[in-house]
């Protein structure tokens, strides 16, 4: 499973809907925090970004396309439901994302931990950001991310976007883990 890194926008640090410390919390040393600063980029994270082991997930637009994992087969135990015809086992799960992946995945991963709004602003005021290798994903899914408004169509949740990412290196139990605390964390919007 790659390392992955939430350069988090100031803002999020505060908002309870914020969706990055839960998979902070879940995956421990394979996930860390940065603060996002324009005028002061984190030294330790510029070093990590020179030795060219590093990918970002954002939509720009030359982004390598990442196959599509619908999160709705991943169910609540963390295996994979119904594909297409059968139940596919996590060791062919993973022998079938090895076959579509065009190159293995970075070993540390960026994710801008913001709103999309956000993000782009960190995006484009961040020339390091833009000099990365950049990953998307593809295709037809929902969000089921419901504790903020006006989502971007096909845009995932940062914890959404960490289950994929842990899925499509094989570890399919971890992001059924991390949907299932989506789904608590999202309960807590209507707990109140």
């Amino acid at each position: 499973m790659p390392t992955f890194i939430l350069l988090t926008h100031e803002r999020e640090l505060t908002r309870e809907s914020n969706s990055g410390r839960i998979a902070k919390t879940r995956l421990g040393q394979h996930c860390q925090q940065v603060v996002w600063q324009r005028k002061a980029p984190d030294p330790a994270l510029l070093a990590l970004i020179a030795q060219q082991q590093v990918g970002l997930l954002f939509p720009a637009e030359n982004s390598t396309a990442l196959p599509v994992v619908d999160l709705a087969e991943l169910n609540l135990s963390g295996e994979l439901g119904d594909v297409s015809n059968g139940t596919l086992q996590q060791e062919n799960f993973t022998q079938h994302l090895t076959q579509h992946l065009a190159k293995p995945l970075p070993k540390y991963f960026i994710l801008l931990d913001a709103t999309w709004q956000e993000a782009g602003k960190m995006y484009r005021q961040s020339p390091y950001l833009q000099s990365l290798p950049s990953y998307r994903f593809t295709g037809d899914y929902v969000s089921g991310f419901t504790r903020r408004r006006n989502q971007q169509s096909e845009g995932l949740c940062t914890l959404e976007s960490i289950a994929v990412l842990c899925a499509l290196s094989g570890d399919v139990t971890m992001a059924g883990q991390l949907l299932v605390d989506l789904q608590y964390h999202n309960q807590k919007a209507f707990d109140c």
